[in-house]
């Protein structure tokens, strides 16, 4: 009787899973192949509950008596050993079912250890290669206009800051347009000539318009500069906001 409504309740694209009898659309069954007709059919089993008995028959295999099985146990594909289920790392497929990993979680931290261990000369190499290029690169890279856009957006959509800048809105001047010095795009350490992206309005945001790049002392002049620097700071933003209408 129940084959007999399996078979009968096709609505439209629903179909009965004939291991957990859930009504479930049919992108959530898997296909079969016919030689003969040419034409794919729905599998009788869903998705999920075919991955789940495909486990149970593989973890069956390797016990004499099927009802011996442990339900919540999972054998490890390096060590071999079989183990609880909470001894593995979850994982999460394409289509947004929970999975376990092959490895248990001691295997798989030796196997990142043993991987880092052998590449980590070369990573070391890497990486002072790519501080080296980014720290001797002039002002005009695009690789610091990239970093310093990617920086602004995450900081901005954190606070709640407006941001609408492109890679073109980004231009850093050779000298510090405020105190004059050379500007330099340092990769961590910041100095007084580091460049740095500052907002002209202060309570707006990063928009189009709104942005000047300028010296780290020209941005945080007023906690470390002198009297002269501080003058030359307040002309030059009175310039700009005059230029831009005034405050809005």
């Amino acid at each position: 009787m129940s084959a007999q409504i399996i078979k009968l309740d096709l609505l439209g694209d629903t179909k009965i899973c004939t291991i957990c009898g859930i009504v479930k659309s049919l992108d959530k069954f898997g296909s079969n192949f016919e030689k003969r007709s040419g034409k794919t059919y729905p599998r009788s089993s869903c998705l999920p509950c075919a991955r789940k008995r495909k486990q149970e028959i593989t973890l069956a295999r390797k016990y004499e008596n099927f009802e011996k099985l442990p339900s919540d146990a999972k054998r490890c594909n390096k060590c071999g050993e079989m183990k609880h289920i909470s001894a593995f790392y979850t994982n999460t497929r394409k289509d947004g079912t929970p999975c376990l990993y092959s490895r248990c979680r001691p295997c798989a931290i030796s196997d990142k250890k043993g991987a880092y261990e052998r590449l980590k000369d070369k990573i070391k190499v890497v990486q002072k290669r790519a501080r080296e290029r980014y720290r001797d690169a002039g002002p005009h890279t695009e690789q610091y206009i990239t970093r310093k856009l990617a920086h602004l957006k995450q900081k901005c959509k954190k606070d709640g800051i407006p941001f609408n800048l492109d890679r073109y809105d980004l231009v850093v001047p050779e000298y510090c347009p405020v105190l004059g010095m050379k500007l330099k795009c340092n990769a961590r350490a910041r100095g007084d000539d580091s460049a740095s992206v500052d907002r002209i309005n202060p309570r707006g945001g990063y928009v189009k318009g709104n942005i000047v790049v300028v010296s780290c002392l020209a941005n945080f002049i007023k906690y470390t500069a002198t009297w002269e620097q501080i003058r030359a700071v307040a002309n030059f933003y009175e310039r700009l906001e005059e230029n831009n209408g005034g405050l809005k």
